[in-house]
């Protein structure tokens, strides 16, 4: 009687256990089962329900007019904020990791402290800068924010990675004739993929995913992110497409999933470059 009560505990709480997991799980992925269904179904509401008749009209609506529009929208404005802060991530990391200079290690906590400063806090300066350049309402004065904002860590992560690049490699090229520059491009680009990976997923990530900015910045609707626009779209309509919204969501959340998957190795390494090292 011992033993069979023994043997029974433990399956007992293994089942509580499974049990506790499969809930979790279930209301980690709800959310995401519910958008798939929404954006499958003609008639949807906020109940978590598999769709009667399954259709992708939904899907095919969205790629046409104001949706097609703020998709081409976060597309610029994230693809030229990754392609600048790789430009300035890339240039001021090997400047920080191979020059010397006196307040070096203050300048680079320094540089870091602003990226811990929340971005609502400077929304009021930013607004008064971009009104004063003559950028409000334009993808280029959110795109050099993005920047902006982004580099500071993207710092961290490119020294961290042109650390772990042997000094004796750019030597043995500058001892062939080579210059900095072509150093720089044909000896230690191709030796820190990693931390450009990670450096563009987490700088298309913050522009695609941007809210508060292009909320302030931009005032045309035609020049809304996706973001902004489903915000719009979900504010402004007393009665509330599901299907549609939910179909925008997913469109929203898709990019930065493939992103991750495509270069999901890239960006793990890179982030574990930033302690490689520290000169």
């Amino acid at each position: 009687m011992s033993s069979r009560t023994s043997t029974v505990k433990p399956l007992l709480l293994r089942g509580v256990v499974y049990l506790a997991f499969a809930a979790l799980l279930f209301y980690v992925f709800a959310p995401y089962l519910w958008l798939i269904f929404t954006a499958l179904s003609t008639q949807a509401n906020l109940q978590l329900r598999f769709p009667v008749q399954p259709t992708l009209d939904n899907i095919v609506e969205a790629f046409t007019g104001q949706t097609l529009r703020w998709t081409r929208n976060s597309f610029i404005i994230a693809s030229s904020t990754t392609l600048l802060a790789l430009a300035a991530s890339v240039t001021g990391g090997y400047a920080l990791s191979r020059g010397t200079f006196r307040g070096k290690t203050t300048l680079m906590y320094g540089i870091i402290l602003t990226r811990v400063i929340p971005s609502t806090l400077i929304i009021v300066p930013v607004f008064g800068i971009m009104l004063w350049l003559g950028l409000l309402d334009t993808h280029v004065g959110l795109v050099l924010v993005y920047v902006g904002i982004t580099t500071p860590f993207n710092l961290w992560i490119m020294k961290g990675a042109i650390d772990a690049v042997p000094v004796e490699l750019e030597e043995a090229a500058q001892l062939d004739g080579a210059s900095r520059l072509k150093i720089l491009g044909t000896v230690v680009l191709p030796l820190i993929v990693p931390g450009i990976g990670a450096v563009g997923v987490l700088s298309f990530d913050a522009a695609w995913g941007g809210f508060i900015m292009p909320l302030v910045l931009l005032s045309s609707t035609d020049k809304y992110p996706v973001s902004v626009g489903l915000f719009t779209a979900f504010g402004l309509d007393e009665n509330v497409d599901f299907p549609k919204l939910a179909t925008m969501c997913l469109i929203y959340m898709l990019p930065v999933i493939i992103l991750y998957f495509t270069v999901g190795a890239y960006f793990r390494k890179g982030l574990a470059s930033i302690g490689a090292g520290d000169r």
